[in-house]
């Protein structure tokens, strides 16, 4: 009996003493139980109407929505048939006036089975919904405001109707949960005792929301780990892809050239998400001198495959209808990669 409470002794101050080395204060889990695989991608060639400047892909059914900033387009979002690459429109061009916004970033698809797609101003610190099957009919950016989020808001999902919004604080980074009015209904601490205002670009991380079981996946650009959030309880873990981890505060006190850079990109499945993870330092992945990696985890955490690919990919979504990845390169070309076999999960 007393072999076993120190057993269970020892595993408590282990893991209290993870959680206080953790920035996102709580439990750590590194998790080495998975395969590692190879996979090559497919060229998907949208000929002379593909953008430049890409900054990021989103899926929506069978459209793929580019965000892209071309010098030879006032539009800023722009949408391609996944089925045959044709050019269905080009949306939301910069300004200031109707039906314009200055930093559009897609987020999500709003509402559950809806043909919106959720869209936050950075500039603006709005909310809005643009009606993607209404955009490709009329031919023409069908965009409605939702909210206008908090000051200080520096990122925004939509959450079963409602809105997430991230907010830096003196002594915090804390997640606000937001009625359809923008009234708050919760506040989330997520780094209790770290400055947000002051490294809110050392704790930018690659977001994704599981509407269904409320879950705030959050894969750290400048730290080795991702870190989930239960929206409803408010109950946090996190996952470690190497002990560098604890060496948060150090880290955060080094200049860029001496960090590393970590998670990219995130998408998500309905059984999990997958997270863009270079691993490199900083001066590597400016130079592009290695190649990112695909790490798939299911929606609990468990990282379940290691993907090497060839193309160095900067952003990335993912058809859950045919099981197919999508990634941009840092030269702006689009990549598909068949990924049936890994979703089966475990």
């Amino acid at each position: 009996m007393r072999k076993f409470l120190s057993v269970i002794l020892i595993l408590f101050l282990v893991a209290c003493s993870q959680k206080k080395n953790n920035i996102f204060d709580a439990p750590v889990r590194t998790d080495d139980a998975f395969e590692s695989r190879t996979v090559s991608g497919t060229f998907v060639d949208l000929g002379n109407d593909k953008p430049i400047w890409i900054s990021g892909i989103f899926l929506c059914d069978s459209i793929m929505l580019l965000k892209a900033s071309a010098p030879d387009f006032p539009q800023q979002i722009h949408a391609f048939s996944l089925s045959d690459n044709s050019l269905q429109g080009r949306y939301v061009a910069k300004g200031r006036g109707d039906k314009e916004l200055l930093i559009p970033i897609i987020k999500d698809m709003f509402l559950p089975g809806g043909q919106s797609v959720y869209i936050f101003d950075l500039s603006k610190r709005c909310s809005y919904a643009l009606n993607l099957m209404e955009s490709v009919a009329t031919h023409s950016t069908d965009l409605a405001q939702l909210i206008k989020l908090p000051s200080g808001t520096l990122d925004s999902y939509p959450y079963n109707g409602h809105h997430l919004a991230f907010i830096p604080e003196t002594e915090d980074y804390v997640c606000c949960v937001l009625d359809k009015n923008g009234h708050q209904e919760k506040r989330i601490s997520l780094f209790p005792g770290v400055s947000g205002i002051d490294f809110f670009d050392r704790m930018s991380s690659a977001c994704a929301v599981n509407q269904d079981t409320g879950h705030l996946v959050m894969a750290m650009c400048m730290l080795p780990q991702i870190n989930i959030l239960d929206l409803e309880t408010g109950d946090k873990k996190t996952v470690a892809m190497s002990k560098e981890y604890r060496n948060w505060k150090r880290i955060f006190s080094e200049g860029p050239e001496s960090r590393n850079i970590y998670y990219t990109s995130i998408a998500k499945s309905e059984n999990g998400f997958m997270a863009l993870y270079s691993g490199s330092t900083f001066e590597e992945w400016v130079k592009e001198k290695d190649n990112p990696h695909i790490h798939i985890f299911d929606w609990t955490g468990n990282l379940l495959y290691d993907i090497s690919v060839s193309e160095r990919l900067k952003a990335i979504a993912f058809d859950d209808s045919k099981k197919q990845l999508y990634g941009v390169d840092s030269n702006d070309e689009i990549y598909r990669y068949d990924l049936p076999e890994f979703m089966e999960y475990k």
